[in-house]
């Protein structure tokens, strides 16, 4: 979260430096969306959560914004292995673990740029840096002397984010967004890559 810290204002002094490009009045926007976040680990293994969320913003111009993201998981994925500890003496150790994962939060700042294709429907890119905070559970069996045991743990990961989108005004004031947001760029199983998409509604205030 630190980072974030010296990021917003660098981001907040960079979008301004180009309100001359274009002139529209100023507005506030907040949003609610839903939708989906995959969580690539590389070639180990893939899990997809449900998101709900909202987003804040602020338009400097009909082109050029900035917006904060904050979303939650709803869902738990699950998986379940076997395991078989060879030792010296015998038998050797055979359990079974299984593996609670879950999205606990995820936020995010990000600059935006927008092309209008008509009066109604724009498309959009944005960039900017996301914090993921991922919950995971190991509960594990065996036939050993220690038995059964719990492992918790929570991991924060720090991203550059960088997405595309599209907006449908229904009115001057309320409109449709559709987007779709990369998390990171290299997956391995200590900095997993996140893919999320996401439909929600807004209201420019």
């Amino acid at each position: 979260m630190q980072s974030l810290k010296y990021f917003l204002p660098t981001l907040v002094l960079a979008t301004a430096s180009f309100e001359a490009y274009a002139q529209d009045d100023d507005k506030l926007f907040v949003e609610a969306y839903a939708g989906a976040i995959s969580a690539d680990f590389g070639s180990d293994f893939a899990n997809d959560f449900t998101l709900v969320g909202t987003r804040f913003g602020y338009n400097f111009t009909s082109i050029l914004s900035i917006e904060a993201d904050l979303s939650t998981g709803t869902n738990t994925q699950s998986r379940s292995t076997g395991f078989v500890f060879p030792r010296d003496t015998v038998p050797a150790i055979v359990g079974v673990e299984k593996v609670d994962e879950q999205i606990e939060s995820v936020f995010g700042v990000f600059g935006k740029a927008t092309l209008p294709i008509n009066d109604r429907f724009s498309g959009y890119a944005r960039l900017g840096l996301a914090e993921i905070k991922t919950g995971m559970t190991r509960d594990s069996q065996s036939n050993s002397e220690i038995g059964t045991f719990r492992f918790e743990n929570t991991y924060n990961e720090y991203n550059a984010a960088l997405g595309l989108g599209a907006t449908f005004d229904i009115t001057d004031n309320i409109y449709a967004r559709a987007d779709y947001t990369r998390y990171g760029l290299k997956p391995d199983i200590f900095e997993p890559e996140f893919d999320s998409a996401t439909i929600g509604a807004g209201f420019r205030i």
